[in-house]
C-alpha cells in the first residue's frame, strides 16, 4: 500500500503465500512521488534483507523481479532484472557481503554503521553534526553553511527519511529536531527530569555549615525531594556579602549526597569553578546573572554532567533558548531550563514569575522545563501557591529555598521556606500532580 494520505505505508512480500513481511514507516507522510519511491526502496531493502534471514529467498543472487509484486510498481521496471545483493548494496551505499559472514541483516541495518554513514557523508560537506537517538527515529542535526551542500546526495543516503529545514534560530533545542521530551537522569538514583514524574529539588540557598546543611538535607529527603540545592559559590550583588563557602561548601555538598541520595545541585559562577563543582556535584547550576556568559556556556558544554540553565532577569525566551543551545553545540545535550522570575515595575515581588512560559517552552523544545518560585517572587508566603501553580502549569520540576531557621540566614531567609511548609506543600504538588495525569 503507498497512500499519501496516510500516516503510515506498509509494503508487503508475497511469494507464493509463503512469506508475508510487512514494515510500518510511522509519522511518514510522503510530499512527492520521488519521497515515495525512495523510501519504497528503503523498505524493500528491509524486507528483503529480512526474508534472506529468516530463510525465505535461498539466494541473494536471485533477481529481484522475482519477488516484487505489483504493489512496488514504482520501482519494478528499475530493480526487476538486477540481483538482490547488488540492489541492497545499491540501495544502502553499504558493503552486503558482510550478510554472508555471520551477520543477520536485523543487526546489520540497526547498527550504528547506518548512522555513521550518514555522519561522514554529513561532514564531508564542512557540517558539523549532532545525533539524536530518539524512541521512533534517529535525527542527524547539521549545522553550518549549507549553501554548497548537495541535498540530494544527503537525501537518498541509505535509511534517509527526508531532508528537513529547521526554521527556528535555536536548532538543537527545538522540537523541530527532536520530537520525543528529553528526559535527563540526575544524582546517584538517577531521577530523570522531564518524565512523568515531577521531581522536586529543595535546599538552602547558601551552604552555611554542615550541621544546617544536613538538617534542610534530610528533611527534604523526608519530605520526597530527589535533589539538594545549596551554593557553594555565591554571586551577590554586594562584594560584601556572603560569598560562599567555595570548595569547603562543596565537600559538605558530596556529604549530604552521601547521607540521603539526593542528587546535588549548585552553581557556577566562573570558568574556573567548573572543575571543582563538576567533581562535587551531580548538576552544574548557571545562573541567571550568567546566562549570557557565553565562554562560561562554552565550557560547561564540554561537561559530561547535567546543566541547569537558569533564565536570565531580563532575557525573552528566544534569548533563553539560545544560550541553552550554546551548551548543546558545545557538546552537553545535558540541559534543564529554569524560568526564575523576570525584572519588571512590580514592586510587591522580587521578580515577575511568567508562568506561561512554561507551556510555550513546552511547545518550543524538548528540553525539560523547571521553575523556582523563591527567586521568582522572593517571598516566602508566595511560594507555595506558585509552586502548585508551577506544576500545573507544566513543569517538570521546582527548585525550592528551605531553610530551618529563615529569619537568620545568611542569604534569602525571606524567600525560604521552613521543612514543615515543604512537608505539607509535597502532598499538596502530589495532587495537583495526579490531577494532570502526573505523579510527583
Amino acid at each position: 500500500e503507498q497512500s499519501h494520505s496516510s500516516r503510515r505505508m506498509a509494503l508487503f512480500l508475497d511469494r507464493d503465500g509463503v512469506l508475508v513481511a510487512e514494515e510500518y514507516f510511522k509519522g511518514f507522510t510522503p510530499d512527492s512521488l520521488h519521497d515515495v519511491r525512495s523510501v519504497t526502496k528503503s523498505v524493500i531493502s528491509i524486507l528483503v534483507g529480512i526474508a534472506i534471514e529468516e530463510g525465505f529467498i535461498p539466494s541473494a543472487d536471485e533477481p529481484m523481479g522475482t519477488y516484487l509484486t505489483p504493489v512496488v510498481d514504482s520501482i519494478r521496471d528499475e530493480v526487476a532484472d538486477i540481483s538482490i545483493r547488488h540492489f541492497l548494496m545499491m540501495s544502502s551505499g553499504l558493503d552486503w557481503h558482510e550478510l554472508d559472514q555471520g551477520n543477520s541483516f536485523s543487526e546489520w541495518w540497526q547498527s550504528e554503521d547506518m548512522v555513521q554513514h550518514v555522519v561522514d557523508l554529513v561532514r564531508e560537506y564542512g557540517l558539523t553534526d549532532h545525533v539524536i537517538f530518539g524512541t521512533d527515529r534517529t535525527v542527524v542535526a547539521c549545522i553550518g553553511d549549507k549553501r554548497m551542500v548537495d541535498k540530494g546526495a544527503i537525501e537518498n543516503a541509505p535509511m534517509v527519511e527526508r531532508i528537513v529545514p529547521i526554521l527556528a534560530p535555536y536548532k538543537m533545542a527545538s522540537t523541530e529536531v527532536k520530537k520525543d521530551r528529553t528526559q535527563i537522569k540526575i544524582g546517584p538514583e538517577g531521577f530523570p527530569v522531564g518524565g512523568r514524574k515531577v521531581g522536586i529539588i529543595a535546599g538552602p540557598c547558601a551552604v552555611e555549615g554542615r550541621e544546617q546543611l544536613f538538617r534542610v538535607a534530610d528533611a527534604a529527603k523526608a519530605a520526597g525531594c530527589v535533589g539538594l540545592r545549596g551554593g557553594a559559590y555565591k554571586p551577590r550583588t554586594s562584594p560584601y556579602s556572603f560569598q560562599g563557602l567555595a570548595v569547603e561548601g562543596l565537600k559538605m555538598l558530596a556529604e549530604a549526597r552521601e547521607r540521603t541520595g539526593l542528587a546535588i545541585v549548585t552553581e557556577v559562577t566562573g570558568i574556573e569553578q567548573i572543575e571543582p563543582v563538576a567533581e562535587y556535584a551531580d548538576v552544574l547550576q548557571i545562573g541567571a546573572r550568567n546566562m549570557q556568559h557565553y565562554p562560561l556556556l562554552d565550557a560547561v558544554g564540554k561537561v559530561n554532567k547535567p546543566i541547569l540553565l537558569k533564565r536570565g532577569m531580563s532575557a525573552t525566551l528566544e534569548e533563553f533558548l539560545l544560550a541553552a543551545e550554546y551548551v548543546i553545540n558545545g557538546g552537553n545535550s545535558q540541559v534543564i531550563l529554569c524560568e526564575r522570575g523576570i525584572r519588571t515595575f512590580e514592586t510587591y515581588v522580587r521578580n515577575t514569575l511568567p508562568l506561561a512560559v512554561v507551556p510555550e517552552l513546552n511547545d518550543k523544545t524538548h528540553l525539560p522545563v523547571v521553575v523556582d518560585p523563591s527567586h521568582g517572587t522572593g517571598h516566602a508566603h508566595l511560594v507555595p501557591a506558585m509552586c502548585c501553580a508551577a506544576v500545573a502549569a507544566g513543569a517538570d520540576g521546582l527548585l525550592i529555598e528551605c531553610h530551618h531557621d529563615p529569619e537568620h540566614a545568611v542569604s534569602d531567609g525571606a524567600q525560604s521556606i521552613t521543612p514543615q511548609v515543604l512537608s505539607e506543600l509535597m502532598r499538596q504538588i502530589k495532587r495537583i500532580a495526579q490531577a494532570i495525569g502526573r505523579d510527583a
